[in-house]
């Protein structure tokens, strides 16, 4: 539940490392520019032609009821008995008057403090006991231009179906609103507001007025006003409800495993009694303003930002997918935007490259504007380079296009992105689908049926030819262009003017540039090996669970679950126990970073761009990875590359490739990344946490610089091989869509891999249990604090029984602080518990939680959390609280069991953890469940207060 702002330069979700392309999905939001070209002659001259309107998916049901609601029905029958409902209102922040600054978010946020049928905290209180879990069933967001309110509810229980579209009408049209409540929730939304300090809040409110010039958009960011939600009056804000939240201005979405005329049943009974709007307010629309010919620069800086970025936007019109044009102008744009980041991604790899990461994006931005955005993230002291290189790539294409084997990989991707979606069009979960609907109610773009997307993709991506996609390359335009710069504090002195960056775009342009060039893909197949059938030495079969485990005569023991929960669908991890812990002090940094590294590297005589072009159009994957407990690799396939995957697999274990080139640049762009990473209030807070805890222990700290100087070139690889080594160490773990060819397959290539000696396994990880104490220290601008309080529990004995029972109480606990310290005390906006033993000694467990809060309050919310720990130590639990807990376990493992990667943990965990396999069933749950109560869990709480060592830390702001 929050504010969401769509605006998708700032990249704040970017992964460390972001190396390759996006495909086109079937889910993802349409581009076009909105030409009108159909047909190309053979002298590749494009003939504009008029298109007709695409089809809509006939199995939707759209209506509209008198008062003007409109609603979509959508019947689909994964997961089984479960629907997803939308109510979608056409009112965002842009549309609140300068006395509301804040008001559209605060709205969002009363839907959950009384309705017409459900009083205060009743409507919460009623979904958790029916199992509907706050935040992943339970949500909702507000943006600039909509807000949209999004729960889950059981469709096999006629009384939960019909409260779930009860409670989307309260939303709509039954909102109390009382004082009482207002007034309690104006500290959640400031505790909201305040979790959302930071360097980049701070530097996004000095761009945002560049980017944004002249436009509303600027002045009505979604979280608000402080001072307007702390002092707003109740009409103010009521008013923004009466006036906006009507029928005409929203929609309901109900997509799942039901009787559609059912569903329209209810919606006309549930929806019809909202009063159509009279004299209604007229909903304006808002433009953002051109700055022909002019590109506009804000370089912003701040001592807490961590690493330097540059976003070169172009501002480009809003569009539309509506016609069969617009269809093949969206796939043109990905085609484009393909190409491009691959030629980034390889780019980013070379040793010379000033990125740390780079791509590029087109697509819906802020309001009634489209965006091509080309981002950058730059190593140190080499912002400069990294822009001209971002400038270069650009022109590099408008001189000189795209590639004919560039095309022809990014059709072949697409392509097959097609054919999955239609391969998987009746396993499609209805989460994945609600958002359609929701997107042609708020933006009129089409969604059409999986059979047509399919027609469509093989219609017009065989034709696509290069001089299409090269002119998307107008996107890169001077007029209504912006450049935006953010940046360390420590970095000002090495960045460039205003004028340097302006400059650079003229410099690029008045060269000539060298065409791009690649080294040929090879055409032989991946591997000439052909294994024989492969030495099964035993076989082990749970017939319960349908899981097959084999050991081979090279020791490996493979594991297989089939299953028809997908039908392109095959997942794969190779699991080792012993990871980090197996390397000593001297060797940890190199083996920390070798899966990286490797991953980085490519297999055989392969690079990994290499392995991408020659792979593209191949659904298969597949990476090592290594963790503080296990190691291996991880990957997917479609049933097709089952083969594909066995190689892969087969030369990772045999065949690593040493690339020096690929190690230095890895190794430089790591320094850099992590070389200002503690200047960020957030990272620093996490460190000091795993410093304290650990006793200075590095091996649970972020890296330092000096720590990567470190890193060898030769140590590296050296440790990937010793793990690699013995195929006996490891169990092959396989789920999805297989059969006996697939399995038999997949066996010769495991059983291939040669025999060697195992590296020998000491436990290196120096775990250490704290001592109780208060830690408190000062950091940060923002007037926030971050606190987390642990209570380390050391026992005789941990058994697996036991540890699951725990996370009943954390579960539980997690109900009790949010009601206290968000819903009672309005302290914060949210509280983060958690539970573990792993890391730690035999019979010994954490049990914590964690939260940012206002400085003044900081200490009572500590008292009141420890109060509610207190309160169960005395009494135990509410029954009801206990009821809640167990129907959320049921029905999540109801949706689980019919999941590839639930099994696919299950069988993992049983190989790290070693774990019953068992305990994946419902039969298990319900047993161990049967045997909590209130006086069970009291006792376990007994040992947490009595018996724990209690570390609280506090970050306080300077």
């Amino acid at each position: 539940m929050g504010s969401k702002i769509f605006y998708s330069i700032l990249f704040w979700g970017l992964v460390l490392i972001l190396w390759g392309c996006k495909s086109l999905e079937y889910a993802d939001d349409p581009v076009n520019n909105r030409e009108k070209q159909e047909a190309i002659s053979p002298d590749d001259i494009i003939q504009p032609m008029t298109f007709s309107e695409l089809n809509l998916d006939d199995r939707v049901f759209k209506g509209q009821l008198e008062n003007g609601l409109t609603y979509y029905i959508m019947p689909n029958e994964k997961p089984d008995d479960r629907a997803e409902l939308r109510l979608v209102v056409n009112v965002g922040s842009i549309d609140e008057d300068y006395d509301q600054l804040g008001v559209a978010h605060f709205i969002e946020h009363m839907a959950f403090n009384g309705t017409e049928h459900f009083e205060k905290n009743e409507l919460v209180d009623y979904l958790e006991s029916v199992g509907t879990r706050f935040g992943p069933d339970l949500n909702a967001y507000t943006s600039f231009d909509e807000t949209v309110y999004m729960l889950q509810v059981r469709t096999d229980v006629e009384e939960q179906l019909k409260k779930g579209l009860l409670v989307l009408s309260d939303w709509a049209s039954g909102m109390k609103l009382t004082e009482e409540e207002i007034d309690k929730e104006r500290g959640v939304v400031i505790s909201e507001w305040r979790t959302q300090l930071s360097a980049n809040q701070r530097m996004q409110k000095e761009y945002l007025p560049v980017l944004l010039k002249g436009s509303r958009y600027a002045q009505r960011l979604p979280i608000g006003d402080p001072e307007i939600i702390e002092n707003a009056d109740y009409r103010t804000i009521r008013r923004f409800y009466n006036e906006w939240y009507r029928p005409d201005l929203m929609a309901v979405v109900a997509v799942g495993d039901f009787n559609p005329a059912l569903i329209e049943d209810y919606i006309v009974e549930y929806f019809s009694e909202a009063p159509k709007a009279i004299s209604p307010r007229v909903k304006k629309s808002y433009p953002i303003g051109d700055h022909d010919d002019n590109t506009l620069v804000k370089i912003v800086t701040d001592p807490e930002a961590a690493i330097t970025q540059v976003r070169i936007i172009n501002k480009l019109p809003e569009t539309e997918m509506v016609d069969l044009g617009d269809f093949r102008e969206r796939l043109i744009s990905r085609l484009f935007t393909q190409m491009l980041n691959a030629r980034l991604s390889e780019l980013t790899q070379s040793m010379e490259s000033p990125f740390l990461y780079a791509s590029c994006y087109y697509g819906p931005d802020i309001g009634p504007m489209n965006s091509y955005v080309s981002f950058a993230a730059s190593k140190e002291g080499e912002l400069d380079m990294a822009i001209k290189t971002l400038i270069r790539e650009n022109e590099r294409v408008a001189q000189h296009g795209f590639t004919h084997d560039e095309l022809e990989r990014a059709k072949a991707i697409l392509l097959k992105s097609a054919d999955n979606v239609l391969k998987e069009s009746d396993k499609m979960e209805s989460a994945k689908l609600v958002n359609r609907y929701v997107q042609h109610f708020l933006r009129n773009r089409a969604y059409i049926s999986p059979e047509d997307y399919h027609s469509l993709v093989n219609k017009y991506v065989p034709g696509i030819k290069l001089n299409l996609v090269n002119s998307k390359t107008q996107w890169f335009q001077d007029s209504n262009r912006v450049v935006i710069v953010t940046a360390p504090e420590s970095e000002k002195p090495h960045l460039p003017s205003n004028k340097d960056i302006l400059t650079m775009f003229e410099d690029v342009r008045n060269k000539s540039l060298d065409p791009y060039l690649e080294e040929a893909v090879n055409k032989e197949p991946l591997l000439s090996l052909k294994p024989s059938s492969p030495q099964i030495v035993d076989t082990l079969i749970n017939q319960e669970l349908g899981i097959k485990t084999l050991k081979l005569a090279n020791g490996a023991k493979v594991m297989f679950k089939p299953t028809a929960f997908n039908n392109d669908q095959i997942l794969f991890k190779s699991v080792a126990r012993g990871g980090h812990a197996m390397f000593n002090d001297e060797e940890f940094i190199n083996a920390t970073h070798a899966s990286w590294i490797v991953r980085e590297s490519g297999i055989g005589e392969y690079s990994n761009i290499a392995l991408e072009k020659k792979l593209a159009g191949k659904k298969v994957s597949i990476r090592p990875y290594m963790n503080q407990e296990s190691h291996g690799l991880t990957g997917n396939s479609g049933v097709e590359e089952a083969e594909l995957l066995g190689q892969l697999i087969y030369l990772f274990f045999t065949d690593v490739r040493r690339d020096s080139a690929i190690f230095a640049s890895f190794k430089d762009r790591m320094i850099s990344y992590y070389g200002n990473l503690m200047s960020d209030p957030s990272y620093y807070f996490s460190n000091e946490v795993a410093r304290i805890t650990s006793d200075d222990n590095f091996r649970v700290m972020f890296p330092s610089s000096e720590d990567l100087e470190k890193l060898d070139y030769q140590k590296v690889f050296d440790h990937f091989e010793s793990i690699m080594a013995d195929p006996g160490e490891y169990h092959f773990i396989f789920t999805g869509n297989l059969d006996d060819k697939t399995e038999n397959m997949l066996l010769s290539y495991i059983g291939a891999i040669p025999e060697e000696s195992a590296m020998d396994r000491d436990d290196h990880s120096r775990v250490h249990i704290p001592d109780p104490q208060l830690r408190e220290w000062n950091k940060g601008q923002a007037p926030k604090s971050y606190v987390e309080v642990r209570h380390y529990v050391k026992l005789d004995t941990l058994t697996q029984a036991r540890e699951d029972d725990l996370d009943i109480l954390k579960n539980i606990l997690d109900i009790k602080l949010r009601e206290s310290l968000r819903e009672d005390m309005s302290g914060v906006y949210g509280v983060r518990t958690f539970m573990t033993s792993r890391f730690l000694p035999e019979g010994a467990y954490l049990l914590g939680y964690s939260f940012v809060s206002d400085p003044g309050m900081t200490q009572e919310l500590i008292d009141t959390a420890a109060m509610v720990f207190q309160t169960i130590h005395e009494n135990g639990p509410d029954p009801e609280d206990i009821e809640k807990v167990k129907v959320i376990e049921r029905q999540k493992l109801e949706r689980d069991l019919e999941t590839n990667d639930f099994w696919m943990r299950t069988m993992v965990d049983s190989v790290t953890d070693e774990l019953d396999l068992d305990r994946a069933s419902l039969s298990t749950l319900n047993e161990r469940l049967s045997r909590i109560d209130a006086s069970y869990l009291k006792d376990l709480m007994k040992e947490i207060v009595t018996q724990s060592n209690v570390v609280t830390f506090i970050q306080n702001p300077e």
